[in-house]
Order: C-alpha cells, then structure tokens, then sequence
C-alpha cells in the first residue's frame, strides 16, 4: 500500500510539472514551444544577411496567447503569432506610421521582410528561435531592467564593420 502511495505521489508530482519547461508534447506527440512574454532581438539573418543590432533602435516581441506587439526597430506593430503543432505563423496587422532615422527604418525593413516567413519555433534556454526559409530571427529574454546585455555587445562588435551600415553578410550562424 506504502509503495502505491508513493508512486501515486510521484505521478502527480511529474504532472504537476510537466509544462514547466520551455516546450510540452502535444496531443500529436509533437511538442509545443512556450513562447510567452517579452523578448528582443539578439541576431538574425535573412537571405544570408545579417541584422546589425543597436541601442536606438531594438526590435521586441511580447507574445501574449496567441496575440504579439513589440518594436520593429522604429515602429510599434502588433499582430498574431499563430502556433498549430510544429508549425508557425506570424502575422503583424498594425504598425505605426513614423519615420525614424537610419540604421532604424533599415532595421525595420529587415525585421518586416523576414516575419512573414516564419514557419518553426525553437527554444534553447532563454532563447527563442524563430526560423524560416532563409530567415532566422534568435531573440533572448530582456534582462530586469528592460535592457538586453547581448544587445549592447553586438553593437560594440559591429562598430569595427564595414560596408553596409546595418547589415553584413555572414555564412554563419550568429551566436
């Protein structure tokens, strides 16, 4: 009796905190990432490019269910991050209208040409993957204070760069 106890306890325990973790099994064994809450772009690149991430002009990412809003280098967007098994969509549906001064509207560009070809979600850690044909957008969690540390470095790294303000070819995947 001791020892079905026990294993009964044991079994609520691992239910309890099977979702704790950065993905659970789908009802199709699949698993299902946890995307929720804030994130900001840390590296990416689309067509083989590199995003030259800086200070003024950050591209974030709050997803909330199935709803997302954030930054896209200059202007504030919100939209759907839709999510059917390994599967993923995303969809911005508002945007404002502002200009903003170089490198931010080519930030902003960038970031527009490689969103409508997300179509997987990895999680590493604090780290969410998004990935496409030819595109993979790498976002870190913000530190508590609303800024991100890996920003900041990639700024001071890319200062040495030449050739293209904002971005830079690269074979690579950023790390």
């Amino acid at each position: 009796m001791r020892n079905l106890l026990l294993m009964v306890s044991w079994f609520a325990v691992a239910s309890a905190t099977a979702g704790c973790g950065p993905s659970t099994p789908a009802p199709g064994g699949t698993a299902v990432v946890d995307v929720a809450g804030p994130w900001q772009l840390a590296a990416g690149t689309v067509d083989g490019v590199r995003f030259l991430i800086v200070d003024d002009a950050p591209v974030t990412m709050t997803v909330d269910g199935a709803q997302i809003r954030g930054r896209s280098g200059c202007n504030q967007y919100g939209g759907e991050f839709l999510m059917d098994g390994e599967r993923v969509r995303v969809v911005l549906t508002s945007m404002t209208q502002m200009a903003c001064p170089e490198p931010a509207m080519a930030i902003e560009a960038a970031f527009d040409a490689a969103v409508g070809r997300i179509r997987g979600a990895t999680r590493e850690g604090d780290r969410l993957i998004l990935s496409g044909p030819d595109v993979e957008l790498i976002f870190d969690r913000p530190t508590g204070d609303g800024e991100n540390v890996l920003v900041h470095r990639a700024a001071r790294r890319a200062e040495g760069l030449s050739g293209h303000p904002m971005i830079q070819p690269t074979a690579e995947r950023p790390r």
